[in-house]
């Protein structure tokens, strides 16, 4: 793992001595040697956080960590909780052992599924990643990844490890009843976005009104700062706020 820091909650005792005792250092095992990932210092914080941050392996990966003493004398120490901070943290680096994340259970978990609804739309496109007219469900996208990460350039924000769109991909690819490629009345407008799907001239609100969402239902959302928070009754598939 990338470590940016280690932090340690202190209580009345420090891990040195004194101010001129007891220099320590912060060092990470890459599986054959301890390797020094701070410079040394002496940690004299007490009933606060005592912070070791990694300043000189910052992208190493190591499986273990610990504080090495240097000169000096170490105090009692007492610790009241020791916990550490990833740098950059990518949580699709680490699969878990077992995965029940499978929508339209087809024993294809749903980020190995290019449609994991199985609506014929695929997750590329209900995402908001790919147009509707490149629309395909068995085929892999494929084109440069200069950083070798897996996310290609084109759907990645620079170097980040994060996309650079804002994907729609909840609800819309878990959702059979929500299909992104649809447009029933072939009128160009997508019937998510359209409000007479058949072009009969009657508002589908007013043909189905147990489909769409009422305006009640929709002011039941709660505004939180220029945010906004799903009542937990509704699956409410779009933000109002317009972001």
């Amino acid at each position: 793992m990338g470590v940016n820091t280690l932090d340690l909650a202190m209580l009345s005792y420090s891990l040195s001595a004194s101010t001129a005792s007891g220099e320590m250092k912060l060092q990470g095992w890459d599986g054959s040697a301890w390797v020094d990932l701070s410079e040394k210092k002496y940690a004299t914080v007490t009933n606060a956080t005592e912070t070791f941050t990694n300043t000189l392996v910052p992208e190493g990966k190591f499986s273990k960590l610990r504080i090495q003493g240097v000169s000096g004398l170490a105090s009692y120490a007492q610790i009241k909780e020791t916990s550490f901070t990833l740098k950059n943290f990518q949580s699709s680096l680490y699969t878990k052992e077992s995965c029940s994340d499978d929508y339209d259970e087809d024993n294809i978990s749903n980020h190995l599924d290019l449609d994991s609804d199985a609506d014929g739309c695929a997750d590329g496109v209900e995402a908001g990643d790919s147009n509707v007219s490149d629309n395909d469900t068995t085929s892999y996208n494929t084109g440069t990844d200069a950083n070798n990460n897996g996310l290609l350039d084109s759907f990645e924000n620079g170097t980040t490890g994060t996309i650079d769109y804002d994907s729609s991909y909840h609800p819309y690819s878990l959702s059979t009843a929500l299909n992104a490629c649809a447009d029933t009345d072939g009128d160009g407008i997508y019937d998510l976005f359209d409000i007479d799907d058949d072009n009969d001239g009657i508002l589908d609100a007013d043909e189905s009104p147990n489909c769409f969402y009422s305006a009640t239902e929709v002011n039941e959302l709660n505004a939180t700062g220029s945010e906004l928070v799903w009542n937990t009754s509704y699956d409410y598939p779009k933000a109002t706020d317009g972001d």
